[in-house]
């Protein structure tokens, strides 16, 4: 029998990857080289032209574990296929082009023996690219209200619904058969949404562990087309009503700008059209449109 199995395991970092096996190296480079730590990636059937599978990022390191997805399903099935896998007190998510900062298993540590649900804990970037730079912003922003007593923890825990500034605790997640919806974009926001609801226990780290980074081959950055733009609509609108059902109505995702009345030209009226008519049935219009403009004049 492996003689892993009988290690004990604090931490489990779970790792989604496709076709960046450079970015994968480095977040791996980033997780110390620990006994008590188990890292599990999980490729998304990435394309052997891009990754050298004989040379595959940790294949050289005993605490790391690769699991190979034969046909494409996603990040939300990756991590799910990770969950399976899992022998640590406490599950960490980070994404393959993103990477921890210096220490942060050692602030991890302060809490490894605690009864916390959740651990949440800040982020930053490494460049000032719009797109990234944004994110790190907005999730810096919610941390200084939360910490400052301009929003309460109700409202802190549904704002951070990414997966990646959470240590969370196995019996949580195990206990409630928490799972990732395997859905294109926004498989991780009810994931967290959920854990979130359960947790009777949190605390929140103001230092940035985890470094959140600009890849353009992401889903996250990549060129959006119709189908994109009307997939994130659909995650979206599951999103805001979860908000305003606890109660987070000021941070709502607007879905409705001038903009969408200019896809005509790059998506046709059919799917503009179409957009529009999913927010009728499924929400409110007049609720997006004064969305936007609050957020622009206000």
């Amino acid at each position: 029998m492996n003689d892993l199995l009988h290690i004990m395991i604090n931490y489990s970092i779970i790792i989604p990857h496709k076709n960046s096996p450079h970015l994968l190296q480095r977040c791996l480079d980033s997780i110390p080289n620990r006994d008590d730590i188990q890292v599990i990636v999980v490729d998304d059937n990435s394309d052997s032209n891009i990754v050298d599978f004989e040379n595959f990022p940790g294949k050289n390191r005993t605490q790391v574990e690769v699991y190979h997805i034969k046909k494409s399903r996603g990040a939300g099935y990756a991590r799910n296929i990770g969950l399976q896998h899992v022998r640590g007190k406490w599950v960490l998510f980070s994404d393959a082009d993103d990477y921890y900062n210096p220490d942060f298993d050692k602030v991890l540590d302060t809490y490894c023996c605690s009864n916390y649900d959740i651990i949440y804990y800040n982020v930053t970037s490494d460049n000032n690219v719009c797109s990234s730079y944004n994110r790190v912003n907005g999730i810096n922003l919610i941390y200084e209200r939360y910490l400052n007593g301009k929003i309460d923890l109700n409202s802190f825990k549904y704002l951070n619904w990414a997966p990646w500034n959470k240590m969370f605790s196995s019996a949580l997640i195990f206990n409630n058969n928490i799972t990732f919806e395997e859905i294109p974009v926004g498989n991780d926001a009810f994931f967290s949404f959920k854990a979130a609801e359960l947790a009777s226990k949190i605390v929140v780290i103001q230092e940035p562990l985890y470094c959140l980074t600009f890849n353009p081959n992401s889903i996250t950055f990549s060129r959006r087309n119709f189908e994109k733009e009307f997939n994130y609509l659909k995650v979206n609108i599951r999103i805001n009503r979860f908000l305003r059902e606890h109660n987070v109505n000021d941070y709502q995702i607007p879905l409705w700008s001038i903009k969408s009345l200019l896809w005509v030209k790059d998506y046709g009226i059919d799917n503009v059209l179409k957009y529009h008519k999913y927010i009728i049935k499924h929400d409110s219009l007049l609720r997006y449109i004064l969305l936007y403009f609050k957020s622009k004049f206000l």
